[in-house]
Protein backbone atom coordinates (compact mmCIF):
# COMPACT_ATOMS: atom_id res chain seq x y z
CA UNK A 1 0.00 0.00 0.00
CA UNK A 2 2.66 2.43 0.85
CA UNK A 3 6.21 2.25 -1.42
CA UNK A 4 7.73 5.79 -1.71
CA UNK A 5 10.33 7.81 -0.50
CA UNK A 6 9.92 11.18 0.91
CA UNK A 7 11.83 14.00 2.75
CA UNK A 8 10.94 15.53 6.54
CA UNK A 9 9.49 18.73 6.71
CA UNK A 10 11.05 21.48 8.97
CA UNK A 11 8.39 23.24 11.49
CA UNK A 12 8.60 26.28 9.62
CA UNK A 13 7.24 25.09 6.78
CA UNK A 14 3.82 25.70 4.93
CA UNK A 15 2.07 22.92 2.60
CA UNK A 16 -0.61 23.97 0.63
CA UNK A 17 -1.87 26.69 2.86
CA UNK A 18 -1.32 24.29 5.94
CA UNK A 19 0.29 25.47 8.65
CA UNK A 20 2.52 22.97 10.50
CA UNK A 21 2.24 23.85 13.38
CA UNK A 22 0.14 27.16 15.39
CA UNK A 23 0.66 28.55 18.32
CA UNK A 24 -1.15 31.34 21.02
CA UNK A 25 -0.86 34.97 19.84
CA UNK A 26 -2.24 38.17 20.69
CA UNK A 27 -5.35 39.14 18.59
CA UNK A 28 -5.88 42.51 20.09
CA UNK A 29 -3.76 44.70 22.61
CA UNK A 30 -5.34 45.33 25.86
CA UNK A 31 -5.09 49.15 26.72
CA UNK A 32 -4.42 50.51 30.19
CA UNK A 33 -6.80 50.60 32.67
CA UNK A 34 -7.96 52.46 35.63
CA UNK A 35 -10.70 52.27 38.32
CA UNK A 36 -10.70 53.78 41.93
CA UNK A 37 -9.10 52.06 45.05
CA UNK A 38 -11.34 50.21 47.08
CA UNK A 39 -14.04 50.43 44.20
CA UNK A 40 -15.35 47.25 41.97
CA UNK A 41 -13.22 44.92 40.07
CA UNK A 42 -12.48 45.83 36.35
CA UNK A 43 -13.46 42.79 33.71
CA UNK A 44 -11.78 42.22 30.51
CA UNK A 45 -12.58 39.14 28.55
CA UNK A 46 -9.49 37.57 27.20
CA UNK A 47 -11.25 35.72 24.76
CA UNK A 48 -10.88 39.28 22.81
CA UNK A 49 -7.34 39.40 23.06
CA UNK A 50 -5.99 35.96 22.41
CA UNK A 51 -6.04 33.10 20.04
CA UNK A 52 -4.34 30.11 18.79
CA UNK A 53 -3.26 31.18 15.21
CA UNK A 54 -5.25 29.78 12.33
CA UNK A 55 -7.55 27.64 14.66
CA UNK A 56 -11.21 28.11 13.98
CA UNK A 57 -12.60 24.56 14.33
CA UNK A 58 -13.47 21.94 16.57
CA UNK A 59 -9.99 20.75 18.85
CA UNK A 60 -9.82 17.36 20.24
CA UNK A 61 -7.20 16.55 22.98
CA UNK A 62 -5.12 13.74 23.22
CA UNK A 63 -4.06 12.11 26.84
CA UNK A 64 -1.68 9.59 26.23
CA UNK A 65 1.23 7.97 28.31
CA UNK A 66 3.92 10.37 26.77
CA UNK A 67 2.22 13.51 27.53
CA UNK A 68 -1.04 15.48 26.06
CA UNK A 69 -1.41 17.74 22.85
CA UNK A 70 -4.55 19.03 21.05
CA UNK A 71 -5.33 18.62 17.24
CA UNK A 72 -7.46 20.78 15.32
CA UNK A 73 -9.83 19.42 12.77
CA UNK A 74 -10.34 20.45 9.18
CA UNK A 75 -14.10 20.45 8.30
CA UNK A 76 -13.10 22.90 5.54
CA UNK A 77 -10.92 20.44 3.78
CA UNK A 78 -13.03 16.96 4.93
CA UNK A 79 -16.10 17.65 6.98
CA UNK A 80 -17.81 14.02 6.90
CA UNK A 81 -14.11 13.09 8.45
CA UNK A 82 -14.60 15.13 11.00
CA UNK A 83 -17.82 14.28 11.98
CA UNK A 84 -17.08 11.12 11.95
CA UNK A 85 -13.97 11.52 14.22
CA UNK A 86 -15.82 13.50 16.71
CA UNK A 87 -18.56 10.80 16.79
CA UNK A 88 -16.17 8.48 18.35
CA UNK A 89 -14.62 11.57 20.31
CA UNK A 90 -17.80 12.58 21.78
CA UNK A 91 -18.95 8.39 22.33
CA UNK A 92 -15.13 8.16 24.19
CA UNK A 93 -14.79 5.28 22.06
CA UNK A 94 -10.87 6.46 21.93
CA UNK A 95 -10.35 6.44 25.26
CA UNK A 96 -8.02 3.46 26.74
CA UNK A 97 -6.77 2.82 22.98
CA UNK A 98 -3.45 1.54 22.17
CA UNK A 99 -1.39 2.44 18.77
CA UNK A 100 -0.87 -0.85 16.89
CA UNK A 101 1.09 -0.06 14.26
CA UNK A 102 4.06 2.68 13.29
CA UNK A 103 4.49 1.81 9.77
CA UNK A 104 8.24 2.49 7.90
CA UNK A 105 8.05 3.20 4.58
CA UNK A 106 11.45 3.38 2.14
CA UNK A 107 12.96 5.66 4.33
CA UNK A 108 14.19 5.14 7.32
CA UNK A 109 12.12 7.10 9.44
CA UNK A 110 8.85 5.92 11.11
CA UNK A 111 6.33 7.44 8.73
CA UNK A 112 2.21 7.37 10.62
CA UNK A 113 2.05 6.30 13.74
CA UNK A 114 -1.32 4.14 13.59
CA UNK A 115 -4.51 4.08 16.53
CA UNK A 116 -8.14 4.13 16.76
CA UNK A 117 -8.27 0.18 16.34
CA UNK A 118 -8.10 -1.41 19.36
CA UNK A 119 -8.53 -0.99 22.80
CA UNK A 120 -6.31 -1.70 25.67
CA UNK A 121 -6.60 -5.11 28.08
CA UNK A 122 -4.97 -8.35 28.70
CA UNK A 123 -6.62 -9.04 24.77
CA UNK A 124 -6.72 -6.41 22.38
CA UNK A 125 -11.05 -5.64 21.17
CA UNK A 126 -11.65 -3.75 18.17
CA UNK A 127 -13.19 -0.05 18.42
CA UNK A 128 -17.10 -0.60 17.49
CA UNK A 129 -17.13 1.50 14.46
CA UNK A 130 -20.19 3.15 12.89
CA UNK A 131 -20.35 2.82 9.03
CA UNK A 132 -17.81 4.29 6.65
CA UNK A 133 -16.99 7.50 5.24
CA UNK A 134 -16.27 7.99 1.34
CA UNK A 135 -12.81 9.25 0.19
CA UNK A 136 -12.33 13.47 0.73
CA UNK A 137 -8.97 14.27 -0.36
CA UNK A 138 -7.85 17.69 -0.50
CA UNK A 139 -5.00 18.30 2.05
CA UNK A 140 -1.72 16.60 1.50
CA UNK A 141 -0.51 14.27 4.45
CA UNK A 142 2.46 16.82 5.73
CA UNK A 143 3.90 15.64 8.70
CA UNK A 144 2.09 16.79 11.93
CA UNK A 145 -1.63 15.96 10.14
CA UNK A 146 -4.23 13.73 10.96
CA UNK A 147 -5.58 11.39 8.82
CA UNK A 148 -7.86 8.36 8.30
CA UNK A 149 -6.88 5.05 8.11
CA UNK A 150 -8.83 3.05 5.14
CA UNK A 151 -8.35 -0.05 3.25
CA UNK A 152 -7.87 0.14 -0.63
CA UNK A 153 -10.81 1.02 -1.15
CA UNK A 154 -10.48 4.87 -1.25
CA UNK A 155 -14.40 4.60 0.62
CA UNK A 156 -13.81 2.42 3.73
CA UNK A 157 -12.53 5.02 6.35
CA UNK A 158 -13.90 3.87 9.62
CA UNK A 159 -12.85 4.72 13.41
CA UNK A 160 -9.26 4.25 12.58
CA UNK A 161 -6.75 6.86 12.48
CA UNK A 162 -2.93 8.24 11.70
CA UNK A 163 -0.49 10.74 12.56
CA UNK A 164 2.21 11.62 10.03
CA UNK A 165 5.29 12.02 11.61
CA UNK A 166 7.63 12.50 8.14
CA UNK A 167 5.86 14.35 4.88
CA UNK A 168 4.21 11.91 3.66
CA UNK A 169 2.58 14.10 0.83
CA UNK A 170 3.99 11.94 -2.33
CA UNK A 171 3.69 8.28 -0.99
CA UNK A 172 -0.18 8.78 0.54
CA UNK A 173 -1.70 11.47 -2.22
CA UNK A 174 -3.20 10.61 -5.16
CA UNK A 175 0.26 9.80 -7.07
CA UNK A 176 0.13 6.60 -5.37
CA UNK A 177 -3.13 4.51 -6.21
CA UNK A 178 -5.02 7.32 -7.75
CA UNK A 179 -6.86 8.50 -4.61
CA UNK A 180 -4.68 9.64 -1.47
CA UNK A 181 -6.02 9.67 1.94
CA UNK A 182 -8.12 12.36 3.50
CA UNK A 183 -6.50 14.77 6.17
CA UNK A 184 -8.83 15.92 8.63
CA UNK A 185 -7.10 17.32 11.46
CA UNK A 186 -3.53 19.26 12.79
CA UNK A 187 -1.45 19.02 15.35
CA UNK A 188 -1.65 22.21 17.05
CA UNK A 189 1.87 23.91 18.41
CA UNK A 190 4.74 21.53 20.00
CA UNK A 191 2.22 18.64 20.21
CA UNK A 192 4.40 16.55 17.40
CA UNK A 193 7.28 16.21 20.35
CA UNK A 194 4.34 13.59 21.99
CA UNK A 195 3.81 11.76 18.66
CA UNK A 196 7.44 11.83 17.70
CA UNK A 197 8.08 10.36 21.64
CA UNK A 198 5.92 7.30 20.72
CA UNK A 199 7.20 7.00 17.23
CA UNK A 200 10.66 6.36 18.90
CA UNK A 201 9.37 3.00 20.64
CA UNK A 202 10.06 -0.17 19.02
CA UNK A 203 8.34 -2.29 17.15
CA UNK A 204 7.71 -6.34 16.88
CA UNK A 205 6.14 -8.76 15.72
CA UNK A 206 2.59 -9.35 17.93
CA UNK A 207 0.29 -11.98 16.23
CA UNK A 208 -1.16 -10.53 13.12
CA UNK A 209 0.42 -7.29 13.89
CA UNK A 210 3.52 -6.90 12.56
CA UNK A 211 4.44 -3.39 13.20
CA UNK A 212 3.56 -3.11 16.95
CA UNK A 213 5.25 -0.91 19.21
CA UNK A 214 5.91 -1.61 23.11
CA UNK A 215 7.39 0.39 25.53
CA UNK A 216 10.16 -1.18 27.56
CA UNK A 217 9.59 -4.90 26.40
CA UNK A 218 11.85 -7.79 25.78
CA UNK A 219 11.57 -10.44 22.79
CA UNK A 220 10.00 -13.51 24.64
CA UNK A 221 8.31 -11.76 27.45
CA UNK A 222 5.04 -11.59 28.21
CA UNK A 223 3.31 -8.64 27.49
CA UNK A 224 0.95 -6.77 29.36
CA UNK A 225 -0.63 -3.31 29.29
CA UNK A 226 2.06 -1.97 30.80
CA UNK A 227 3.67 -2.51 27.40
CA UNK A 228 1.43 -0.39 25.42
CA UNK A 229 1.49 3.04 23.91
CA UNK A 230 -2.06 3.62 25.30
CA UNK A 231 -4.46 6.75 24.17
CA UNK A 232 -6.10 7.84 27.76
CA UNK A 233 -8.49 9.82 26.34
CA UNK A 234 -9.73 11.75 23.60
CA UNK A 235 -12.02 14.37 24.08
CA UNK A 236 -13.19 17.98 22.64
CA UNK A 237 -12.06 21.04 23.99
CA UNK A 238 -13.28 24.57 23.53
CA UNK A 239 -10.78 27.18 22.69
CA UNK A 240 -10.92 29.63 26.05
CA UNK A 241 -11.72 27.70 29.61
CA UNK A 242 -15.37 28.33 31.00
CA UNK A 243 -14.40 27.97 34.40
CA UNK A 244 -10.68 28.03 36.31
CA UNK A 245 -10.68 23.94 36.19
CA UNK A 246 -12.19 23.00 32.62
CA UNK A 247 -9.82 22.20 30.04
CA UNK A 248 -9.22 24.17 26.84
CA UNK A 249 -6.38 24.88 24.22
CA UNK A 250 -5.56 28.05 25.97
CA UNK A 251 -4.59 28.38 29.76
CA UNK A 252 -4.56 31.92 31.62
CA UNK A 253 -2.73 32.92 34.12
CA UNK A 254 -1.82 36.63 35.49
CA UNK A 255 0.49 38.69 37.82
CA UNK A 256 0.56 42.40 39.10
CA UNK A 257 3.66 44.06 39.62
CA UNK A 258 2.25 45.56 42.46
CA UNK A 259 -0.79 43.49 44.33
CA UNK A 260 -1.10 46.04 46.99
CA UNK A 261 -2.28 48.41 44.14
CA UNK A 262 -4.36 46.05 42.43
CA UNK A 263 -4.85 42.31 43.03
CA UNK A 264 -5.75 40.11 40.06
CA UNK A 265 -8.26 37.10 39.37
CA UNK A 266 -9.33 34.54 36.53
CA UNK A 267 -12.61 33.78 35.87
CA UNK A 268 -12.45 31.37 33.38
CA UNK A 269 -10.95 33.35 30.68
CA UNK A 270 -12.41 36.14 32.23
CA UNK A 271 -9.31 38.58 34.15
CA UNK A 272 -10.86 40.51 37.37
CA UNK A 273 -8.76 43.26 38.32
CA UNK A 274 -9.49 44.78 41.57
CA UNK A 275 -8.02 47.97 42.95
CA UNK A 276 -6.95 48.24 46.16
CA UNK A 277 -5.15 51.41 46.51
CA UNK A 278 -3.91 54.08 44.64
CA UNK A 279 -0.72 53.43 42.70
CA UNK A 280 0.09 52.09 39.21
CA UNK A 281 1.10 48.64 39.00
CA UNK A 282 2.12 46.31 35.42
CA UNK A 283 -0.10 43.58 34.74
CA UNK A 284 1.07 40.63 32.54
CA UNK A 285 -1.16 38.27 31.22
CA UNK A 286 0.22 34.86 29.92
CA UNK A 287 -2.06 32.58 27.74
CA UNK A 288 -0.37 29.03 27.14
CA UNK A 289 -1.63 26.12 25.00
CA UNK A 290 -1.42 22.50 26.14
CA UNK A 291 2.48 22.84 25.41
CA UNK A 292 3.41 25.33 27.37
CA UNK A 293 4.14 28.05 24.57
CA UNK A 294 3.21 31.44 25.68
CA UNK A 295 1.81 34.40 24.24
CA UNK A 296 2.27 37.51 26.97
CA UNK A 297 0.84 40.72 27.34
CA UNK A 298 1.61 43.41 30.01
CA UNK A 299 -0.50 46.64 30.23
CA UNK A 300 -0.75 49.48 33.13
CA UNK A 301 -3.07 49.41 35.95
CA UNK A 302 -3.73 52.58 37.68
CA UNK A 303 -5.64 52.85 40.45
CA UNK A 304 -7.12 56.38 41.69
CA UNK A 305 -9.02 58.00 44.21
CA UNK A 306 -8.29 57.86 47.75
CA UNK A 307 -5.55 56.16 49.69
CA UNK A 308 -5.54 55.97 53.51
CA UNK A 309 -2.20 55.53 54.55
CA UNK A 310 -2.71 55.41 58.18
CA UNK A 311 -6.33 54.35 59.99
CA UNK A 312 -7.66 56.34 63.19
CA UNK A 313 -6.42 54.49 66.10
CA UNK A 314 -8.31 53.56 69.11
CA UNK A 315 -7.53 56.04 72.42
CA UNK A 316 -8.08 54.76 76.07
CA UNK A 317 -7.99 58.56 77.67
CA UNK A 318 -8.97 60.48 81.14
CA UNK A 319 -11.43 62.30 81.97
CA UNK A 320 -11.11 66.03 81.48
CA UNK A 321 -8.07 65.43 79.40
CA UNK A 322 -7.52 65.67 75.61
CA UNK A 323 -8.26 62.55 73.09
CA UNK A 324 -6.96 63.31 69.42
CA UNK A 325 -7.92 61.28 66.32
CA UNK A 326 -6.87 61.44 62.71
CA UNK A 327 -6.63 60.41 59.55
CA UNK A 328 -3.72 60.10 56.82
CA UNK A 329 -5.00 60.17 53.19
CA UNK A 330 -3.73 61.15 49.88
CA UNK A 331 -5.80 61.58 46.16
CA UNK A 332 -4.72 63.40 43.28
CA UNK A 333 -7.65 66.00 44.00
CA UNK A 334 -8.53 67.62 47.14
CA UNK A 335 -9.96 66.38 50.25
CA UNK A 336 -12.74 66.77 52.68
CA UNK A 337 -13.56 64.85 55.84
CA UNK A 338 -16.84 64.73 58.06
CA UNK A 339 -16.10 62.90 61.40
CA UNK A 340 -18.54 60.89 62.98
CA UNK A 341 -19.71 59.06 66.39
CA UNK A 342 -21.68 57.12 68.14
CA UNK A 343 -22.28 56.16 71.64
CA UNK A 344 -22.90 52.72 73.02
CA UNK A 345 -26.80 52.16 72.98
CA UNK A 346 -27.19 54.34 70.08
CA UNK A 347 -28.90 53.36 66.69
CA UNK A 348 -27.87 56.33 64.36
CA UNK A 349 -24.66 58.19 64.28
CA UNK A 350 -24.00 61.71 64.74
CA UNK A 351 -22.19 64.06 62.54
CA UNK A 352 -20.07 66.32 64.77
CA UNK A 353 -20.25 69.86 63.82
CA UNK A 354 -17.17 71.39 63.57
CA UNK A 355 -15.52 68.10 62.43
CA UNK A 356 -14.29 68.50 59.25
CA UNK A 357 -10.53 68.00 59.11
CA UNK A 358 -8.06 65.71 59.16
CA UNK A 359 -7.70 65.62 62.48
CA UNK A 360 -10.49 65.67 65.49
CA UNK A 361 -9.75 66.70 68.97
CA UNK A 362 -11.87 66.40 72.15
CA UNK A 363 -10.22 69.39 74.24
CA UNK A 364 -12.20 68.47 77.61
CA UNK A 365 -13.16 64.43 77.07
CA UNK A 366 -16.18 62.86 79.64
CA UNK A 367 -17.95 59.41 79.92
CA UNK A 368 -20.36 61.03 77.24
CA UNK A 369 -17.43 61.39 74.93
CA UNK A 370 -17.10 57.49 74.54
CA UNK A 371 -17.98 55.11 71.72
CA UNK A 372 -16.84 54.69 68.21
CA UNK A 373 -15.64 57.55 66.07
CA UNK A 374 -14.67 57.31 62.01
CA UNK A 375 -14.55 59.70 59.12
CA UNK A 376 -15.87 59.86 56.12
CA UNK A 377 -13.01 61.05 53.46
CA UNK A 378 -14.27 62.62 49.92
CA UNK A 379 -12.35 63.78 46.50
CA UNK A 380 -14.88 64.57 43.76
CA UNK A 381 -17.55 61.96 43.70
CA UNK A 382 -15.55 59.25 45.40
CA UNK A 383 -16.25 59.06 49.15
CA UNK A 384 -14.66 56.48 51.32
CA UNK A 385 -15.38 55.87 54.80
CA UNK A 386 -12.34 55.07 57.34
CA UNK A 387 -12.00 52.28 59.96
CA UNK A 388 -13.98 52.76 63.24
CA UNK A 389 -11.56 53.75 66.09
CA UNK A 390 -13.19 53.53 70.06
CA UNK A 391 -12.48 56.26 72.23
CA UNK A 392 -12.67 54.95 75.82
CA UNK A 393 -11.97 57.06 79.65
CA UNK A 394 -10.74 55.54 82.23
CA UNK A 395 -12.15 57.90 84.81
CA UNK A 396 -15.91 57.02 82.57
CA UNK A 397 -18.51 54.15 82.88
CA UNK A 398 -18.08 51.13 80.90
CA UNK A 399 -19.13 50.92 77.64
CA UNK A 400 -21.51 48.37 76.57
CA UNK A 401 -20.28 45.28 74.63
CA UNK A 402 -21.71 42.25 73.24
CA UNK A 403 -20.13 38.96 73.17
CA UNK A 404 -21.46 35.93 70.56
CA UNK A 405 -20.32 32.32 70.84
CA UNK A 406 -20.99 29.71 68.35
CA UNK A 407 -20.93 26.27 69.22
CA UNK A 408 -22.88 22.67 68.63
CA UNK A 409 -23.78 20.51 71.61
CA UNK A 410 -24.46 17.22 71.54
CA UNK A 411 -27.85 16.45 73.55
CA UNK A 412 -27.14 16.46 77.23
CA UNK A 413 -24.47 17.80 76.71
CA UNK A 414 -23.06 21.55 77.72
CA UNK A 415 -21.19 24.30 76.80
CA UNK A 416 -19.20 26.92 78.84
CA UNK A 417 -18.65 30.46 77.35
CA UNK A 418 -16.71 32.88 79.53
CA UNK A 419 -15.07 36.28 79.80
CA UNK A 420 -12.18 37.76 82.12
CA UNK A 421 -12.56 41.53 83.86
CA UNK A 422 -9.57 42.97 84.35
CA UNK A 423 -9.05 45.87 86.92
CA UNK A 424 -9.33 46.71 90.64
CA UNK A 425 -13.34 47.19 92.40
CA UNK A 426 -16.06 45.52 91.61
CA UNK A 427 -18.38 45.86 88.53
CA UNK A 428 -22.08 45.42 88.40
CA UNK A 429 -22.43 43.07 84.96
CA UNK A 430 -25.59 42.37 82.55
CA UNK A 431 -25.31 38.93 81.01
CA UNK A 432 -28.27 37.94 78.64
CA UNK A 433 -28.78 34.46 77.11
CA UNK A 434 -30.20 35.04 73.85
CA UNK A 435 -29.78 31.61 71.93
CA UNK A 436 -33.53 30.93 71.60
CA UNK A 437 -34.34 34.09 69.55
CA UNK A 438 -31.78 32.53 66.96
CA UNK A 439 -34.60 30.16 66.10
CA UNK A 440 -36.64 32.98 64.60
CA UNK A 441 -33.77 33.59 62.27
CA UNK A 442 -34.11 29.75 60.78
CA UNK A 443 -31.03 28.41 63.05
CA UNK A 444 -31.75 24.85 63.79
CA UNK A 445 -31.14 23.04 67.51
CA UNK A 446 -30.76 26.30 68.93
CA UNK A 447 -30.74 26.24 72.64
Amino acid sequence: MFRSPLRLLTASLLTSGLALAQYPVSTATIPAQSADAGGAAVEIALDGHFTIAGVDSRIARFETVFGSFDVQTRPDAAPNHVTNFMGYVTRGDFDNSVIHRMAQFSTPEIAIVQGGGFLSGETLTSIPTVGQVALEYNLPNSRGTLAAARTSNPNTASSGWYFNTIDNSTILGPANDGFGYTVFGQVLGDGMTVVDTMAGVNRFVVGSFSEFPLRDYTTGADITEANFIVINRVFEIGMYPETNTSAAALAFSVTSSNPSVVTPSLAGSTLQLTPQNVGTATITVRATDIRGTPAVQEFEFFAGGIEVTLQPQSVDGSVGGQVNLSIAAVAEQSLSYQWYRLRPGESTPTALAGATAAAYSILNAQATDMGFYWVEVSAGDILLTSDPAIVTLAGGTSRLANLSTRGRIAVGGSLTPGFVAKGTGSKNLVVRAVGPRLLDFGVQSAL
